[in-house]
């Protein structure tokens, strides 16, 4: 992966490229090659090999072209118009119930006014899972993923839970991974298990508005019976700030990197095909310039498929946090708290909805940090037969610090209208916003973001269920 060079910095007076225009002709040029491509292209995405799943061109508008600025330079700046495009490949195999898979989704934001603040994206991910042969009890598990992007690329990003909702999977496939951990669809795999960025605007506030992501997790898990399963975990994540030209770096975030390691020990036991009952057991340990830290928790979960339409789970337990200053200053002291949570998910035909809520005692920056408190729902609506589609979600979060502080707060939103054009090519238009308070964001210009997104994408593929989402 690599982070292009951008050019200095000036408010641009340069015309804006006709985004509309481009679409057109990329819309045009798609519809006349669909023949010929489902002959000739071996990118599609239904078979095993190399991909292109999508090609996308935007025009949009933002309230600011960036969040979170800190310096004297980038404060008050005012609403802007912006364009770019974006691609999705990748590369993958199955063979013999294992698999690997590649995903590159590479992606260029510019602006019409700030034209120093034009960036290029990157999002990358790498997932295997491996059985001798499908009566194997024995699963194993990679996740590696990599991000460079910025605040204006994340506000118009899914979440987790927005592509859990969305998901090409059946009822089935979702009730039995959320439930009871029994995970038989890859997507659902990466999502549930994989190297999530961050998924709140107070995540992403402290490392800036360019930064870097980056994760491995690896899973090993074991059927002792039919109904038992037995699976651990050890990964890590690094949280960077990536540099803009010609601006004062140290005051653009509040940390300039951060990393965290992670273990789990899950036990699921499945009581009846419609009830789960699970123990999970989990330590982290962050690396950061501002605390040293360590957490453990344990958790008793249980998990019920209410009928064929909707699922509900819960959980319950204790952690603790040893925390004290990275500089020896001040006193390393306990803290025991209850942690927990409830979510629950709805999936017919049409449309799904997925809602989630809990407490967890984390430290996942290295802030300081003694709780974290989110909640978030995702949704989708396709209607059979329909060219029509509807997809959302939300979330909130919130860093708690001692004497029951709020260190940052944050909350984000996104809603998207699909029209299917023809079988390669649509129409999107979506709506996003986000906010950040708190302590976190006491020293910050810009603290909120918000746009309107008009894109057209093409799938070279069709439309399919292992398609990618543009």
């Amino acid at each position: 992966m690599f982070i292009a060079r951008r050019r200095s910095p000036r408010a641009g007076s340069a015309p804006l490229p006709a985004p509309l225009g481009l679409a057109l002709l990329l819309l045009s040029c798609a519809h006349a090659q669909t023949s010929l491509l489902d002959g000739l292209n071996p990118l599609r995405a239904d078979s095993a090999g190399i991909h292109l799943y999508s090609v996308s061109v935007y025009g949009a508008y933002y309230s600011t072209p960036r969040a979170y600025s800190g310096t004297v330079f980038n404060s008050g700046l005012s609403s802007d118009e912006g364009y770019g495009a974006g691609a999705s490949l990748g590369w993958n195999l199955l063979r013999n119930g294992s698999g690997i898979s590649i995903l590159y989704s590479p992606s260029y934001n510019a602006f019409h006014r700030y034209s120093n603040l034009s960036a290029f994206n990157h999002v990358f991910s790498l997932t295997t899972h491996h059985r001798r042969d499908l009566s194997s009890k024995w699963r194993t598990d990679l996740f590696l993923e990599a991000n460079a992007r910025t605040s204006t690329e994340f506000l118009f990003a899914p979440s987790s839970t927005g592509r859990l909702s969305d998901t090409p999977a059946t009822f089935d496939e979702l009730a039995n991974a959320v439930v009871g951990g029994r995970i038989t669809n890859d997507d659902i795999a990466a999502l549930l298990n994989g190297v999530a960025p961050p998924d709140s605007a107070a995540g992403i506030a402290i490392f800036g508005d360019y930064y870097l992501t980056a994760g491995l997790q690896g899973k090993v898990g074991y059927a002792v019976t039919p109904r038992l399963t037995v699976s651990t975990s050890l990964g890590g994540r690094r949280f960077q700030t990536l540099p803009r030209s010609g601006e004062d770096r140290s005051a653009s975030h509040l940390l300039p990197h951060s990393t965290v390691a992670t273990g789990s020990v899950d036990l699921s036991y499945a009581r009846s095909p419609r009830t789960s009952i699970t123990l999970a057991a989990s330590v982290a340990k962050p690396f950061s310039a501002l605390t040293d830290s360590f957490t453990t928790s344990a958790t008793l979960g249980f998990g019920r498929v209410m009928s064929r339409r909707w699922f509900m789970q819960a959980r319950a337990g204790a952690g603790d946090i040893v925390s004290g200053t990275r500089n020896g200053l001040g006193v390393r002291a306990h803290h025991v708290t209850v942690v927990g949570g409830l979510g629950g998910g709805y999936k017919a035909e049409s449309y799904s909805v997925l809602l989630s809520a809990q407490r967890s005692i984390s430290d996942p920056y290295g802030l300081g940090a003694r709780a974290t408190m989110s909640a978030s729902a995702g949704g989708s609506w396709r209607p059979h037969g329909s060219s029509w589609a509807l997809l959302g979600n939300a979330g909130w979060q919130r860093y708690e610090g001692y004497g029951a502080s709020r260190m940052g707060e944050s909350w984000n939103g996104r809603i998207a209208l699909d029209r299917v054009l023809t079988r390669q090519t649509g129409l999107k238009v979506a709506y996003a916003f986000l906010s950040n308070a708190g302590a976190v964001a006491a020293g910050l210009t810009d603290r909120s973001l918000s746009g309107l997104m008009v894109s057209v994408y093409w799938l070279p593929g069709g439309r399919g269920p292992s398609r990618a989402s543009p």
